[in-house]
Formats: C-alpha cells, sequence, structure tokens
C-alpha cells in the first residue's frame, strides 16, 4: 500500500546568506531562533483567568508562515536602528514537500 497527499503540500526553504549575517554582526542562531518563535510559539507574558495562569504567546499568521514574500518581510534584529528583514540576510523559496 502507498499512500499519497490529496493535495501539494509546498514548505518554505530559508536558506541563509552567511556573509549577510557578517556583515551586520548577527549570528545563524539569533535568526532561527526568531523563525523557530514564529512557527512554533513563544511565551512572552501570561495573564490570570480566574485562578489560573495563561501564557501569552506569539506566532506568525498561517499566511505569513505560507508565502515566502511576507515571511521575507519579517523583522529579525535591528542594525543602526533600522530593521534589518530575514529577505536581507537569507534567500527564501517555496519548494515541494514531503509528499508531493
Amino acid at each position: 500500500v502507498r499512500v499519497r497527499a490529496a493535495y501539494a503540500t509546498p514548505n518554505l526553504q530559508v536558506t541563509l546568506e552567511p556573509r549577510a549575517l557578517a556583515r551586520h554582526g548577527l549570528e545563524a542562531r539569533a535568526v532561527l531562533e526568531v523563525l523557530q518563535a514564529g512557527y512554533g510559539g513563544l511565551a512572552v507574558n501570561e495573564t490570570y483567568v480566574d485562578n489560573r495562569r495563561v501564557p501569552i504567546s506569539v506566532l506568525l499568521d498561517a499566511g505569513t508562515r505560507a508565502d515566502a514574500t511576507r515571511l521575507g518581510e519579517l523583522v529579525v534584529a535591528i542594525d543602526d536602528g533600522q530593521p534589518l528583514r530575514l529577505a536581507q540576510l537569507a534567500t527564501i523559496t517555496q519548494v515541494a514537500g514531503r509528499y508531493n
């Protein structure tokens, strides 16, 4: 039995550009942590509901997570007061997913 996905499963591939990272004094780890927070979520605070503490998490919206252009606009750092966007530090391409 062979199972295939009914629809194409697109993935975004992010390839960091070492020269661009070095030019801005960034390490790959810092950029990857921003991506991890955007896709996996990151607890940034908490609030109380009745007697329970409830974490407040940030997460990129589904549209941004699936669109290479929108993901490229993600600010990953600040350099001399100017935002550094992911597209300035990496190449982002849409590739065939695992089941295509």
